[in-house]
């Protein structure tokens, strides 16, 4: 009996690694078809796994009290229930590190520019190709923005400073400036340090600077002011 409880154990614990090194993923749409075609494609992706699906944002949130946040949370926007506006400031604010995107079939601004002030990571169609929303995964689980061009285009307009009290581009060094550059490309903290030849703990310390110069919270207020301050050519 001991040898038996040993071994099962082992395999648990086997199992709990192998899950903890995957991208975990949630799915909150009020259409059913979606929902069961999502789950499927993306399982069959090696390093991804479904651990929840939902039909409206409270769904999402109950879950997530309960059982945890995944890494990604796919959120369609309008749902009977929480829709995915306000899904998303929740999920930003009691779970900061779950990355939201946006998964609808909107591409009118105002629905890109709500979900930008919602903190969404991404914003992708569905009808983009089903490589555009796997690769729209990876990219936000590993520090990526996956915007899409309609939603890159509102960030240009979407927030103007009526403080006066603007960092320059002549406010950031060098290295800085590459790092700003390439998070706006939607390269991750990891592919920024291979590029750059630097470590991940570099490149966090320049983003934590950028930040404070910037006065932005995250890669995505980064991104917004980036665009709307003319830092890039």
């Amino acid at each position: 009996m001991f040898q038996y409880l040993l071994k099962n154990c082992y395999f648990c614990n086997q199992n709990k690694a192998k899950y903890m090194s995957r991208i975990t993923v949630s799915i909150t749409d009020d259409n059913s078809v979606v929902i069961e075609s999502l789950q499927r494609i993306i399982n069959d992706v090696p390093g991804l796994y479904v651990i929840h699906t939902s039909n409206d944002g409270l769904e999402l949130l109950n879950y997530c009290s309960a059982e945890g946040a995944p890494d990604v949370a796919l959120i369609d926007l309008e749902m009977d229930g929480m829709d995915g506006f306000k899904a998303s400031e929740e999920i930003n604010k009691l779970y900061p590190n779950t990355k939201v995107i946006a998964l609808t079939g909107h591409k009118e601004r105002n629905y890109i520019a709500r979900m930008i002030r919602a903190h969404a990571s991404g914003y992708v169609l569905k009808s983009a190709g089903i490589d555009e929303v796997i690769d729209a995964i990876k990219k936000a689980a590993n520090g990526g923005l996956p915007f899409n061009n309609e939603a890159i285009e509102v960030m240009r307009t979407l927030y103007q400073d009526t403080e006066g009290n603007v960092a320059k581009k002549s406010d950031f060094s060098e290295r800085e400036m590459e790092v700003i550059d390439l998070i706006c490309k939607e390269y991750s903290t990891s592919e920024i340090a291979d590029k750059l030849y630097l470590s991940e703990s570099t490149i966090s310390s320049h983003k934590k600077n950028i930040f404070a110069k910037m006065k932005v919270k995250n890669t995505i207020g980064l991104a917004i002011y980036a665009f709307t301050h003319g830092l890039l050519d």
